[in-house]
């Protein structure tokens, strides 16, 4: 109705056949097809089974038709219209088919649908063609193992086989490049570079994947990953080095004019950059080399510990040896002064083991020896002669013995006196008569 006036009037619902057999429930209208009025596919929409509306349709959306025929087509017209919705059907959603050649053949279907929408070339096309390739994927992508989809009631999930699923793959494939086409068009670059991304993960080496998302990535200002898709396409693809081109030389001018505008802002960085690392590097120089400092001047401590410990080692031992040499000396100057025989005269007896036989041939105890009596010097001088040890000689070497604590058949650690020397007293010499030859006698009794 407008200004007052019907325009339109498709009868009232009866539910039994007319006369000529027509028509008994009114009209039938397909959502979303482009033969509609907008505003009348909204109001629909918004409608359940049964129920009537009355919409109020101003001038700026009262463009298009007002039935599927597109009779009569109404231009910027402000209008009142009675809808009423006797049933409604909806097409099958994801995982409600009843096979999988069904839902493939659903998918083929929205795929011609939204590439006839995509010829139109409107903003409303393109978006109705990305609603129509958006259906199919999401009928395809509930057939593929692990990502079935709810079934019809009644019926169990569907799940492709191994021979149905590249044929599902290769249409799944074919929908998600013409949606990021679509994409592109309506300028949602963000959509279009995760449709290519998602065709990429399955087929790496796709050129229409890598040409389209490189275009959506440019259009995001990612210019090095737009470069990177673009540069793999080139090779074969006059647009794609056209547009690589242009890509480059925005990068060109986009480095242009942050030098311009910010000047030596990045040499400074940079010469920042270059200064840190040259003091982290004399840093760790520095490090190494007091390591090293330190590892020498343990080394040097180790030895100078060592040095120390030998030079003790030898103190200690020298001492030793000192302290024994005074009891030596010590026992041996004992000794000489309890000795009443005469150095002239006396030497110290050669040492004799027990039962060891002089010259005489009969064993002498050395005990039963340091027991008997000195002697008088002419004696000791007799018993020397005869080969025989007795007295003050005798003695003295036990004396001597027993002062360091040992005795002749202890084993005793310390150095042992040298044996004694037998000696013997012999008279004194006659003096020797020279006598001289003939000759010189009797010249010196000439003379005389």
């Amino acid at each position: 109705m407008r200004n007052s006036e019907l325009i339109l009037s498709t009868g009232t619902y009866s539910g039994d056949a007319c006369a000529d057999g027509t028509s008994k429930k009114g009209r039938e209208i397909v959502v979303d097809e482009g033969s509609l009025m907008v505003a009348l596919e909204l109001g629909f929409k918004e409608m359940e089974a049964g129920s009537r509306a009355c919409l109020r349709i101003s001038e700026e959306w009262g463009c298009g038709a007002l039935t599927a025929e597109g009779n009569p087509n109404l231009r910027g017209a402000a209008i009142w219209a009675e809808l009423l919705l006797h049933t409604v059907e909806n097409e099958p959603g994801p995982g409600e088919h009843p096979t999988v050649a069904a839902a493939l053949a659903f998918a083929c279907t929205k795929k011609q649908q939204g590439n006839a929408s995509l010829a139109l070339n409107t903003q409303a096309d393109y978006s109705r063609a990305c609603r129509r390739y958006r259906a199919g994927m999401l009928v395809l992508e509930a057939v593929l193992p692990g990502k079935a989809g709810k079934a019809a009631p009644g019926a169990a999930a569907l799940i492709a086989t191994d021979d149905q699923i590249p044929g599902v793959q290769d249409v799944l494939k074919a929908l998600r490049l013409n949606a990021a086409q679509a994409e592109l068009k309506r300028s949602h670059w963000k959509e279009a570079v995760a449709l290519c991304s998602e065709v990429l993960l399955s087929d790496p080496g796709n050129l229409k994947a890598h040409f389209r998302r490189g275009l959506a990535e440019a259009e995001l200002g990612n210019l090095a990953s737009a470069a990177s898709d673009l540069r793999l396409v080139a090779a074969t693809d006059r647009d794609a080095r056209r547009e690589l081109a242009r890509i480059e030389a925005l990068r060109q001018s986009f480095r242009a004019e942050e030098k311009s505008t910010f000047g030596g802002v990045f040499d400074k960085m940079r010469k920042s950059d270059e200064e840190r690392e040259r003091r982290e590097q004399e840093c760790q120089k520095a490090e190494e080399l007091r390591k090293e400092q330190e590892k020498k001047e343990e080394q040097r401590r180790a030895n100078e510990k060592r040095r120390a410990e030998e030079e003790e080692r030898r103190r200690k031992k020298a001492e030793e040896e000192e302290a024994k040499k005074k009891i030596l000396e010590e026992a041996v100057a004992t000794g000489e002064g309890d000795a009443p025989v005469k150095p002239a005269q006396q030497q110290p007896p050669k040492q004799v083991a027990s039962g060891v036989p002089f010259a005489d041939g009969k064993p002498v105890d050395p005990e039963a020896l340091s027991k008997q009596t000195p002697a008088t010097p002419g004696e000791t001088a007799a018993s020397l002669t005869s080969g025989t040890m007795h007295g003050p000689l005798e003695s003295l070497d036990q004396q001597l013995l027993k002062s360091v604590g040992s005795g002749p058949g202890d084993n005793s650690k310390l150095a042992m006196m040298p044996p004694p020397f037998e000696s013997k007293v012999t008279d004194k010499a006659p003096p020797v008569d020279y006598q001289l030859p003939a000759f010189l006698r009797r010249g010196k009794k000439g003379k005389a």
